[in-house]
């Protein structure tokens, strides 16, 4: 085993969180039309039914106006309100004072203010202009247009249309099209203004950056842009731009674009109003609510207790740990546990996970957790009623659980169920975390135990002439690992499963000491070409990419490469293991990545394995999740011949679905509609295995 070159130390970082509101948490109507914040730090909202105030983390409705409210506006301690009913000024203490605009002043769908006490009310025919109790009536020159929104800058007044922007200094009307301009289109529907006098300009067709004159800058699809049909823009501290569209939200950050879609985000995905806080938290409107987006300083050690409070709660089931189903989208208090397909495997990850936990800390928590996970995954091959043979996954009788469909047969005590077919995902799994504890945890009592199950589930195997056979005889589906069929007809499998063939094979001999288990190895390698086998294990094109035997490989990798001495042997298991790791490189796996690391003591891309850990949301909601619209992401040609888009690129963790390492990285969409939730521990395990073999440390805070 090498050591890492060095180190990387990390340090706390910025994790963002989301909520939403709707009608249920006070606001009049969950159509949010505009929002603002006031200089109390309170947030406003503009919608179909009226006006809403958050203040003490609660929303309470101001009344008048009761209509729509289509703009807001924030003069000092007073809060502008236009809507179908005109002209509203609110007082800090919530009082409504309605401005009278005349005779066909019609609603007011847009406000600004020249910071000298004029109030810019942009009627849908035509302007009204409010100081103090005067109000001058404007008309707008011809064509006809519908204004969206309106900025006041450098002594003119713009307003965002339906037909370009005009711009009235006073005295004259200007109009600013695509034509003379360069905005990206004519359909304007919102103006921000920076600093230096710039308006950021949300059209149908991309953002632009104009000058208010006949300068215009375009940002779309090419430029980075993930959607270009928006609807609202707003600038916020440090230079961050939060951008609405039709699909969805988009904040520009230090030059990257990120791409919020979805429930794990938002109430809705249709972004018509933006209100930033000092702080940087973003709040946006949509049809069904409001959502709140904003960020938390931790370390991913911090981060950690999130899950593990995730697991606690709603996860570990007698041991095992997996995904939960919802009864009601999205309601975590409606729960149920699930006996998934893959208990065993899943299970596996959690125990790994606790093992290197309490391999760098010495945390006696970490110990328990570990021992019962890891007793709960002997009884799978205990309580199946076929010596040597693991199930997938075991309940009690009358057990409140969701049992995934299958073949499930009795316990021999009539107490339990248990679930047959078992994958070589499974047995992966187990050999991987049966390692990891005898190893790290395990005391002279646990190794024994240990010792037993590991031997009879070996045994079973090379008893039925390397296959894992099921109870009526036959081998499972995927437990096919030998010569005559990895070096024949199974020639697309070949690589893997004589990787984990040797892989489980290695774990018996070191965990048992029983020369039979080396022999066995040792036969495969010699005879039947197994180690040559796995040379070319990773799958590419044209062949049948599956992420899920990336997870099965360097699960197996890490016992046969850690426990194999022999320097020829080692040359070809190294030279497997690079070419996996150089073909998923691009994919910032942290667990890939750790793994590696840990084996070769190379650079072994930490950095950015801690990215992607930092990118995971704490939400394992299984929500929906879309990217196969997106303008900024390459598509992959090679899977559109095969009708299964994907990008050329990864995704960022927090951009695609909730899902474990076996995923595809690369997939536009997935998801679900927010009826299950996963355990996460998918984030615990190559965590401390990084922190275990000081691949990473974190900053004392």
């Amino acid at each position: 085993m090498s050591t890492p070159v060095r180190t990387l130390m990390i340090g706390p970082y910025a994790q963002e969180f989301a909520e939403v509101a709707g009608l249920s948490d006070g606001l009049p109507s969950p159509d949010v039309r505009a929002l603002t914040i006031d200089g109390k730090g309170r947030l406003w909202a503009g919608t179909a039914s009226g006006l809403a105030v958050r203040e003490n983390n609660a929303w309470r409705a101001i009344s008048p106006p009761a209509g729509l409210v289509n703009c807001l506006l924030v003069q000092g301690d007073v809060v502008w309100a236009g809507g179908v009913d005109g002209l509203y000024r609110v007082s800090a203490t919530g009082e409504s004072q309605q401005i009278e605009l005349g005779e066909r002043a019609g609603p007011v769908v847009a406000l600004a203010s020249d910071g000298a006490g004029r109030v810019f009310a942009c009627c849908e025919e035509s302007l009204r202009i409010v100081q103090g109790e005067r109000v001058q009536a404007v008309p707008y020159p011809p064509p006809v247009i519908f204004p969206r929104d309106a900025e006041f800058v450098n002594g003119r007044l713009y307003i965002g249309a339906s037909e370009g922007i005009r711009a009235y200094d006073g005295k004259e009307w200007q109009t600013v099209t695509k034509q003379e301009s360069g905005l990206l289109s004519d359909d304007v529907r919102d103006l921000a203004v920076d600093s230096q006098g710039t308006m950021w300009v949300a059209t149908g067709a991309g953002l632009c950056l104009f000058d208010g004159g006949k300068w215009c800058e375009q940002i779309t699809g090419k430029e980075g842009l993930p959607w270009e049909d928006l609807l609202s823009v707003a600038l916020g501290p440090g230079g961050v731009r939060w951008v609405g569209s039709t699909m969805g939200a988009m904040k520009l950050q230090e030059g990257e674009w990120h791409y919020y879609f979805g429930r794990r985000w938002l109430s809705g995905d249709e972004v018509r109003a933006i209100a930033l806080g000092n702080d940087g938290t973003a709040w946006l409107g949509t049809p069904t609510g409001v959502s709140r987006v904003y960020t938390k300083t931790m370390t991913l050690e911090e981060k950690c207790a999130i899950y593990e409070e995730i697991i606690r709660l709603r996860h570990n089931r007698n041991g095992y740990v997996a995904s939960c189903g919802l009864q009601r989208p999205g309601d975590l208090s409606s729960f149920i546990y699930e006996a998934t397909d893959n208990d065993g495997l899943w299970t596996a990850i959690y125990v790994g996970a606790e093992s290197f936990q309490y391999g760098a800390t010495r945390d006696p928590q970490a110990r328990e957790l570990a021992r019962e996970s890891v007793y709960a995954m002997m009884d799978l091959e205990k309580k199946s009623t076929l010596e040597g043979f693991p199930a997938r996954a075991l309940v009690h009788k009358g057990e409140r659980v969701i049992k995934s469909g299958g073949e499930w047969h009795d316990t021999a005590d009539g107490k339990g169920e248990w679930k047959a077919d078992t994958s070589s995902d499974e047995l992966d799994g187990h050999y991987f975390a049966f390692a990891v504890y005898y190893d790290l945890v395990a005391d002279e009592k646990e190794k024994e135990d240990l010792r037993g199950t590991v031997s009879r589930i070996t045994d079973h195997i090379i008893e039925h002439g390397y296959y894992l056979v099921d109870v009526d005889g036959k081998p499972t589906a995927w437990g096919v690992f030998a010569p005559e069929m990895l070096n024949g007809p199974w020639e697309g499998q070949r690589g893997l499963n004589s990787l984990e063939m040797l892989s489980h094979l290695k774990v018996a001999y070191h965990v048992t000491g029983d020369e039979k288990y080396q022999a066995a190895y040792l036969d495969l390698v010699r005879n039947h070409h197994y180690a040559l086998n796995i040379i070319y294990q990773k799958t590419t094109l044209p062949g049948d990419v599956n992420h899920s035997d990336d997870e099965l490989a360097f699960l197996s990798y890490y016992p046969l490469v850690k426990y194999e001495d022999d320097p020829d042997l080692r040359a070809i298991y190294l030279r497997s293991l690079q070419r996996s790791w150089e073909i998923d490189r691009p994919e910032r796996n942290p667990l890939w990545n750790f793994i590696y690391g840990a084996l070769t003591g190379k650079d072994c891309d930490a950095n950015l394995a801690v990215q992607t850990l930092q990118e995971i949301p704490t939400d394992m909601i299984e929500w929906a999740v879309r990217n196969s619209h997106r303008k900024d992401l390459p598509r992959d040609p090679e899977f559109d011949r095969f009708r299964r888009p994907q990008s050329l690129t990864p995704l960022r963790a927090d951009e695609r679905p909730i899902a474990k390492w076996n995923s595809n990285p690369f997939a536009f969409d997935g998801g679900g509609d927010g009826r299950g939730e996963d355990d996460g521990a998918y984030y615990l395990l190559p965590y401390w295995m990084g922190r275990y073999f000081r691949i990473i440390a974190e900053e004392s805070r």
